[in-house]
């Protein structure tokens, strides 16, 4: 083997046994920032800071009638919704838990994150739990990322 096809090999080696970006770290602490910031406000009961982490423009996809949120105000609009539909559930202790993120892709400003959520309520009286994945589309203004998209998808319920 030359000197030549040696190196590309050696390269070829060095470049198929680094992890992919993503094995190696998470999504940037401005994201997890907001992917946090949302799920306490969550927590909290407060829409309109709920609100405040989605773009002026977003699109909001869950369970629950009506299904779809979008255009301004859409992510505070969702979540007065689900706390409407929790009020009428008779829904208390309300929690979403985020578990470490899997997956996430950048792109410039944009970013694409999906983050296992663990949420735990009580339910008339009884104890449930809800497992599911929050898929997100972020962008980037400024040095803050805010929420595009967010869509629910339920894995279990117990």
């Amino acid at each position: 083997m030359n000197v030549r096809a040696a190196s590309l090999f050696l390269v070829l080696c060095v470049l198929g046994a680094a992890p992919p970006r993503s094995a190696a770290s998470g999504p940037s602490p401005a994201m997890m920032t907001t992917i946090h910031g949302v799920l306490a406000a969550v927590n909290a009961g407060d829409a309109a800071r709920v609100g405040s982490y989605f773009a002026i423009k977003s699109t909001v996809i869950d369970e629950n009638a009506p299904y779809v949120w979008s255009g301004s105000g859409a992510g505070e609009t969702w979540w007065r919704a689900v706390a409407a539909m929790n009020e009428e559930g008779h829904v208390q202790q309300f929690r979403a838990s985020a578990l470490p993120v899997r997956y996430w892709s950048v792109s410039g400003t944009k970013a694409y994150v999906v983050v296992p959520l663990v949420i735990t309520l009580i339910a008339n009286g009884k104890p449930a739990r809800e497992t599911g994945l929050w898929t997100l589309t972020l962008q980037r203004l400024g040095t803050v990322w805010v929420i595009d998209t967010a869509t629910w998808a339920t894995q279990a319920k117990t």
